[in-house]
């Protein structure tokens, strides 16, 4: 062999099976993980993805509580004009609100259970200084239908709190953290429930 001359490649053929090899290894490893990443791709689109349910038009008591038997407790049974929208995006989101019409002694006493079934401490609403009762005689402000797009309710027509003109609203359960507003004049009641 001459001094300018190469050695005869030896590792030519452990290369090329490398490269082989290598290249199989990904694609078996590709093939392997595509189902588990369109499986997860699948599931942050449905949790991403809100469920709503809403009734359009008003219900009696009847009809609502054969169509929404999950959703009677505490209503008066003179309720009328039963409006519900309640929706749930991803694993915690959720909405429900509701409405509907009763004699006004009814929607006080509806408030008023509220209330007491709040599911606040004593300690609770000391600390943070819920007002469990606010009564108004001006129109409260609107809800924001912008944050119930996010839900698939931002098109809702029927949740007119702005409308009433004199009334109360409080904090209701679960755990104080629903909302709601009774027109003391109409006779209706409006909830809000939000996470």
């Amino acid at each position: 062999m001459t001094p300018n001359q190469k050695p005869p490649e030896k590792r030519l053929l452990p290369r090329r099976i490398f490269r082989l090899i290598r290249r199989r290894l990904f694609l078996i490893i590709g093939v392997c993980l595509a189902p588990f990443v369109l499986m997860f791709g699948s599931f942050a689109y449905v949790m991403s993805v809100p469920h709503p349910s809403v009734s359009e038009t008003p219900l009696a008591y009847m009809e609502f509580t054969n169509r929404y038997p999950e959703h009677i407790a505490g209503l008066p049974s003179s309720a009328s004009n039963i409006y519900l929208a309640s929706s749930s995006v991803g694993l915690g989101g959720r909405a429900h609100l509701y409405r509907f019409d009763a004699p006004v002694a009814d929607c006080i006493q509806f408030g008023e259970r509220l209330i007491a079934d709040n599911g606040l401490s004593p300690a609770e609403i000391e600390v943070f200084h819920f007002p469990l009762r606010t009564d108004f005689t001006v129109n409260p402000d609107a809800v924001d239908m912008a944050f119930l797009r996010a839900y698939g309710l931002g098109g809702i027509q029927w949740f007119d709190v702005e409308t009433i003109s004199r009334g109360f609203s409080g904090f209701g359960p679960p755990h104080g953290l629903a909302y709601f507003w009774i027109d003391a004049i109409r006779g209706r009641v409006y909830y809000y429930w939000t996470t």
